[in-house]
């Protein structure tokens, strides 16, 4: 025997046993990593009239409360431009563009903001992600907005009320608990002023610490989950915000509730607290499967447990005249889908008040009623 042969049954046979290979059988070639992103947004809208309220151009944090009655308009809410890109399979970030009617220039017209503008860092332990930079916040964006899955219809009611903001600057890590995702956390530190830069000021000193829980139940039917956020403020003017969620999801019919309890620590003149409260309860259910849908809601929120005589508005001030009424929100529609990524959506939407105390200011306020038609379009 030559050797040639002799050193190649030697040699070859070490080779295929160092390297894993075995003779005869082609093996996989893992296909190389390449960057890449996608464009994709959405946008909705609505035709609507204020058919019932009053002039009054005050008193809610709510959609339509500064429109005076008959005011009848056609309105772009909300319009989205997002990019993710993938810069390997650990980092990947996501950039988020938004323009509404509220964001205007000096000359009026619609300007746009920065949602989103985060770092990504898949796995940075096991089944964990960390994120940097502008992000939604843990407070609706991640749970409740999904459940109730019709943001084109209206805000969450911590979003609705300005409890909390859907975007902030800071660092989160969201985890789950298992390959499933049945069981899961997630934690943020954010500056606290949304979409807004940074504060300078002493007050800029404040962050929002929060952390919320969850899990799914009965074949992934129950959704509960728990959330806590803690603010810090000058002069001891902190703020406490708790909040739960159960739902309930089928494949023809979903409902949900959330409840919210706050604690503004120090705030009024006298250093004591203030006790905003809020619950919410949804529904939302398939009519004709992926053709035509419905779906109703009621909330009641009452921005201070702790309301006193002394506390009663004496003298009128536009931008406090919310924190003196009671609020009770309804909205029901239905949701007609002639593509998957088109929905035409009539609906009503009412929010009545109710003063907390006998003043000459505090006059009796006639529900706002608005018949809409909601439009939305999305494309990825």
């Amino acid at each position: 025997m030559s050797p040639c042969k002799i050193l190649l049954k030697i040699v070859l046979p070490v080779f295929l046993l160092v390297t894993g290979l075995e003779p005869g059988i082609a093996q996989e070639v893992k296909e190389e990593f390449k960057p890449s992103g996608k464009l994709w947004g959405y946008a909705f809208g609505d035709f609507y009239l204020k058919s019932g309220g009053d002039t009054a151009t005050w008193a809610s944090r709510a959609e339509y409360s500064g429109v005076p009655k008959d005011v009848y308009a056609f309105a772009l809410r909300r319009m989205y431009l997002g990019y993710d890109y993938n810069i390997s399979p650990t980092f990947s970030t996501v950039a988020l563009l938004e323009a509404q009617d509220a964001f205007q220039d000096t000359r009026g017209n619609r300007s746009v903001t920065i949602k989103s503008l985060h770092l990504r860092w898949k796995n940075i332990y096991k089944r964990a992600d960390l994120l940097i930079g502008q992000m939604s916040t843990l407070s609706f964006s991640f749970l409740s907005e999904k459940i109730w899955n019709y943001r084109s219809i209206e805000k969450m009611i911590i979003d609705q009320r300005g409890i909390r903001s859907s975007s902030d600057l800071g660092v989160a890590l969201l985890g789950v608990l298992d390959s499933l995702g049945t069981y899961g956390y997630n934690v943020m530190i954010g500056n606290g002023t949304g979409t807004r830069p940074e504060d300078l000021t002493p007050a800029g000193k404040s962050k929002i610490y929060s952390a919320e829980v969850f899990g799914y139940f009965f074949d992934r039917k129950l959704l509960v989950e728990f959330y806590g956020d803690y603010q810090t403020g000058l002069n001891d003017q902190n703020q406490l915000l708790l909040k739960g969620l159960v739902g309930w999801q089928t494949k023809r019919l979903v409902i949900g509730a959330e409840t919210m309890h706050q604690t503004l620590y120090n705030i009024k003149s006298d250093a004591t607290d203030a006790i905003p409260f809020g619950f919410s309860v949804f529904a939302r259910g398939s009519l004709v499967k992926d053709k035509l849908g419905a779906y109703a809601r009621y909330d009641t929120f009452n921005p201070d447990l702790n309301y006193r005589d002394q506390d009663v508005l004496s003298t009128y001030s536009r931008i406090n005249m919310f924190k003196h009424y009671d609020e009770q929100f309804f909205v029901a529609g239905l949701d007609f889908s002639p593509h998957k990524n088109v929905h035409i959506m009539p609906n009503i939407w009412i929010n009545s008040y109710s003063a907390k105390g006998e003043s000459s200011v505090l006059v009796d306020r006639e529900a706002d009623i608005v018949p809409r038609l909601t439009f939305m379009f999305s494309y990825r």
